[in-house]
């Protein structure tokens, strides 16, 4: 694989991650070989060239990447996505904020608020809300400022230490029930053809 190519990794591959430590993609482009592979937003990276990488950070795992010259990286992940679903609280609304990043964080949750007690923390990457992808920081603090009926949040909840997921490397070798639970191991071989 030309170095150029892994210059930009993992976007030319049409996704991108984050993390400090694990890491998860956050966003895969509809047509790419990400998205061919069966890669989605909400996967834990668990191993680059079957490397443990459950630890790194996104900047750690994107320099590993990079370090591969002679063949496109090679993924396995795991599914992370929870929906959380909550009703407001009349004094406290939904007791929660969002920072204006990329990609879009929560920034503090109330303790006593709907939030807190549905398993809403500081930290988690929100991916949907309400079914809409693609949400601003401004949209979505309108839509917390409102404070009207159910908001539902597809999120990676990367808000406490609690929620790494330690996996069992032998059960990726066993076929899964759970279709969300899947290896990108695609990815290679897709991305082999654009060599």
């Amino acid at each position: 694989m030309p170095l150029r190519f892994l210059q930009k990794w993992p976007q030319t591959l049409g996704f991108d991650i984050f993390g400090r430590g694990p890491s998860y993609v956050v966003s895969v482009e509809k047509g790419t070989p990400a998205y061919k592979a069966g890669l989605m937003p909400g996967d834990q990276i668990l191993e680059l060239n079957g490397r443990d990488v459950t630890d790194m950070s996104a900047d750690q795992i994107k320099v590993l990447a990079k370090s591969s010259h002679t063949k496109s990286p090679e993924l396995e992940v795991v599914s992370c996505l929870q929906t959380i679903i909550m009703e407001p609280d009349v004094p406290i609304g939904y007791g929660f904020n969002v920072l204006n990043e990329k990609p879009l964080r929560v920034g503090a949750v109330s303790y006593e608020g709907p939030a807190y007690g549905v398993g809403l923390r500081a930290g988690d990457v929100i991916l949907e809300v309400n079914s809409r992808s693609s949400v601003s920081a401004e949209a979505i603090g309108a839509i917390l400022s409102k404070c009207h009926g159910k908001l539902t949040l597809l999120i990676i909840p990367m808000g406490r230490a609690s929620n790494l997921i330690q996996v069992d490397k032998t059960l990726s070798k066993i076929p899964s029930p759970d279709p969300r639970l899947h290896k990108a191991r695609a990815l290679h071989t897709r991305v082999g053809y654009l060599e």
